[in-house]
């Protein structure tokens, strides 16, 4: 059965009313960076401020209202301003209103449109992970800014949308790529491994995520302080990982799927 009161992630309609402007608003914005851009005008600032928007709107990765909300009517705007030289003036509430592609008639153009986004957000949290390793693609980032003012053409029928939509598939394979690059380069090439489930007696933190970048600081933070280390869900993979394996107080796994980390962060009963 489908979700018919409210979604099971817990998303509030207020956020979800944010989500819906802030994609709208990064349309507007990739359709003026790409003018720009063909000026001659370095749009780095947009890129990087559209990717992080996009991570943000995927499911459980940022439930904070205030943060959304000021992402949508006051740093959306500051960035338009860099790219124009002149002071927006935009209604928020039509902005939610396009933003929100169920307003989008037709099922299947829809279904293709929201399959193009959630794609996108999936090549922006990878975007997002590379980069904290020193890994970015510009190729990517001019993708996905000429996707974005694509959905935000009604004129495109189905069939173009398909196109889009395969062209989202490669990108996300070339994203996946570019990751698994900068994974490699730094920690090594993945070894099969055997991981210990449970805790032991020693103090423990346990952490989540999928930024390797994270984990390798806060062993390096802990070693030798008598401080155990326990990935929980996504994190796993970072234990068949020669470089972070070398740590020995990074001791085993802790808890199942992502959906239940709340519970499970209460149960460990760390730091």
């Amino acid at each position: 059965m489908g979700c018919t009161i409210k979604g099971v992630c817990g998303k509030s309609d207020t956020l979800s009313s944010y989500m819906d402007g802030i994609k709208s608003r990064l349309r507007t914005l990739s359709k003026i960076a790409n003018v720009k851009e063909a000026e001659g005008m370095n749009v780095d600032f947009v890129d990087e401020f559209i990717m992080d928007s996009l991570f943000m709107l995927i499911t459980n990765a940022n439930f904070k209202e205030d943060v959304l909300k000021n992402r949508l009517e006051v740093e959306s705007l500051l960035i338009e301003e860099k790219l124009t030289g002149k002071k927006p003036k935009v209604n928020f509430t039509e902005e939610i209103k396009k933003g929100n592609q169920k307003n989008t008639e037709d099922e299947d153009l829809r279904s293709v449109q929201e399959t193009i986004l959630y794609g996108l957000m999936g090549i922006s949290a990878y975007n997002h992970h590379s980069k904290a390793l020193g890994a970015d693609s510009l190729e990517t980032r001019q993708f996905i800014r000429l996707a974005l003012e694509k959905l935000e053409d009604s004129s495109l029928g189905l069939m173009e949308l398909v196109m889009l939509l395969n062209e989202t598939g490669k990108h996300g394979v070339l994203a996946m790529k570019l990751l698994d690059g900068a994974n490699t380069g730094k920690f090594g090439n993945p070894e099969i491994s055997e991981v210990q489930l449970g805790v032991k007696n020693n103090p423990g933190i346990l952490i989540t995520g999928h930024d390797l970048n994270d984990i390798e600081q806060l062993l390096e933070q802990s070693k030798n302080s008598g401080v155990d280390i326990y990935t929980h869900s996504e994190m796993l993979p970072a234990h068949y990982y020669p470089k972070l394996k070398k740590y020995t107080n990074l001791v085993g796994n802790y808890g199942g799927a992502w959906h239940d980390q709340k519970e499970t962060f209460e149960t460990f009963n760390g730091l």
